[in-house]
């Protein structure tokens, strides 16, 4: 009998770490970019919550968002907790930077070009952006650094794809 009850025990920490894998924090922050009022939610890549890191797939082509430049709009986190950094990465890309991809999965590994811009945005939840892009594909990844009462700090990082129309 203790045998079987240590075992069941043993299957449901086995089952409870293989969930709380999968399962993102609830207090995590989100983000959305809006443009002409139209919103459009950021993808997130990775985090480090608590004590808990994760890689999540980023933005893919079948969730690329179409504009036209120059962009002008807001990025805001729904966020209780104080922003305490925020930067956006912009960089230029191709079918060729495409490192590999399952489309089965709906994963793609982008091996982004050292070209591109990053730039540091004020520790606000809304940011207003105005960015003036050539057409073409861009990778848009926003990080932004938090502080948390009474639990450890964290960071985030959330992805776009945006296809920049003439």
């Amino acid at each position: 009998m203790k045998l079987l009850v240590c075992s069941m025990l043993l299957l449901s920490a086995i089952a409870a770490c293989a969930s709380d894998e999968q399962s993102t924090p609830l207090d995590l922050p989100k983000l959305q970019l809006t443009v002409n009022d139209v919103s459009y939610p950021g993808l997130t890549s990775t985090y480090c919550w608590g004590h808990k890191c994760v890689d999540m797939k980023p933005a893919t082509p079948d969730a690329s968002i179409s504009l036209r430049s120059p962009i002008r709009g807001t990025l805001t986190y729904n966020a209780r907790e104080t922003l305490t950094h925020a930067s956006v990465q912009i960089v230029p890309i191709t079918a060729q930077d495409v490192e590999s991809q399952a489309p089965q999965r709906h994963i793609i590994i982008w091996r982004l070009p050292a070209a591109g811009s990053t730039q540091v945005l004020d520790a606000a939840k809304t940011q207003a952006i105005s960015w003036s892009l050539l057409p073409g594909r861009y990778f848009v990844s926003v990080f932004g650094q938090w502080r948390r009462s009474g639990a450890a700090g964290g960071d985030t990082s959330h992805s776009f794809l945006i296809d920049v129309q003439p």
